[in-house]
């Protein structure tokens, strides 16, 4: 897809990745519709864009559902947005968990159902779902997260199948741990215990980016995250050494 004068909508616009693609969509002349809590970053992310802003709390049903009405004439959603809770099951309450699957799961599936209609009228679409690797491999401390990114990963799979003769191509895009300030303390420091790498927020929206350019785009996980899940043996998508991966191919001429 040549990015240059298409509009995308960008959730989570004022987080680490997210504020990244805003820059990167920005300098390759795209608009950005920008969504994401009212604050400071989200500000400053529209400073630097000058596409229109949608404030939106997706733990709320309606705000989700604004977000489809105010939303026009878009070539493309990128669902950047998502929370962490890093905290045992046992210490996991109902509050919590409601949350984890409004904003991780729910919000990005009721957003692309309800703005595929007018997706599927564009001659060229893309939809990009930024997971997680912990959509592979269920991790102690985030069971609650764990399963949002597993699900999401299911409704990528199936929705790239839906699509595969529409002229929207579905994306999903599974990073390892990134360096961004939603991480508590807590997690930073298990982290370090565990020696696990994290990725930058620029690598992973270099990533983004190379996708959205390029139909057949493939960056590899990088170790040790690939052998887990290839020893895991549950990657039931073409292959188990991606870290993103077009899993909708359209026929369009």
């Amino acid at each position: 897809m040549n990015i240059a004068d298409k509009t995308f909508l960008l959730t989570g616009a004022s987080g680490g990745i997210g504020g990244i693609l805003v820059k990167y969509l920005t300098a390759s002349q795209a608009r950005v519709i920008l969504v994401g809590r009212c604050g400071e970053s989200l500000r400053r992310a529209a400073d630097i864009s000058g596409g229109e802003v949608i404030t939106a709390d997706f733990t709320s049903a309606d705000d989700v559902a604004a977000v489809i009405t105010k939303a026009q004439n878009i070539d493309g959603i990128i669902n950047c947005a998502g929370a962490i809770c890093f905290a045992e099951a046992v210490a996991t309450d109902a509050a919590t968990i409601n949350k984890i699957v409004a904003v991780n799961l729910a919000a990005p599936m009721i957003l692309t159902t309800g703005l595929l209609p007018m997706l599927l009228q564009r001659p060229e679409a893309i939809i990009v779902n930024i997971d997680s690797v912990f959509g592979f491999i269920g991790h102690p401390g985030y069971a609650a997260y764990c399963a949002t990114k597993f699900g999401l990963r299911g409704f990528c799979e199936a929705l790239s199948r839906e699509l595969a003769d529409t002229s929207v191509r579905v994306v999903y895009v599974a990073p390892r741990v990134v360096a961004t300030g939603s991480n508590s303390e807590s997690a930073v420091a298990m982290n370090k215990a565990l020696g696990n790498n994290c990725d930058s927020p620029e690598f992973v929206a270099d990533v983004v980016m190379n996708v959205i350019r390029k139909d057949h785009s493939h960056a590899p996980i990088r170790m040790p995250e690939r052998l887990f899940i290839k020893l895991k043996g549950n990657y039931v998508l073409a292959s188990p050494f991606y870290f993103c991966h077009n899993i909708g191919k359209s026929n369009r001429a």
